[in-house]
């Protein structure tokens, strides 16, 4: 019989996983500075798809758009790719998005 697996937050899991094996200063930071990066990839993958699709492109059109195959398009925004500069602003210049920074609040 499979144990089921309740699905939490992510900060939920990093609680849990250093109750049983904590981790150093260091390693939190680590750790920390890892999930924060990884939340920066999704929201863009996240923005990149809503642009998409309100648009009303599909992930083939959009690569065509922006010169890249459809299979390109779908592995960045099911993130399992890490684009180029270059690729992001080709992808933004093909939706009408500029790519800009701004500061984050913590």
């Amino acid at each position: 019989m499979r144990r089921k697996i309740k699905l939490t937050s992510a900060e939920d899991f990093l609680k849990r996983l250093e109750e049983k094996n904590p981790l150093t200063p260091e390693e939190r930071a680590e750790v920390d500075a890892e999930v924060a990066q990884h939340m920066q990839h999704l929201r863009l993958n996240i923005a990149i798809e809503d642009a998409r699709k309100a648009k009303g492109l599909t992930q083939s059109e959009l690569g065509r758009l922006a010169g890249f195959d459809q299979s390109e398009i779908s592995k960045f925004e099911n993130s399992n790719s890490n684009p180029t500069l270059q690729t992001l602003c080709k992808i933004g210049a093909a939706l009408d998005l500029e790519l800009t920074f701004q500061p984050v609040k913590r």
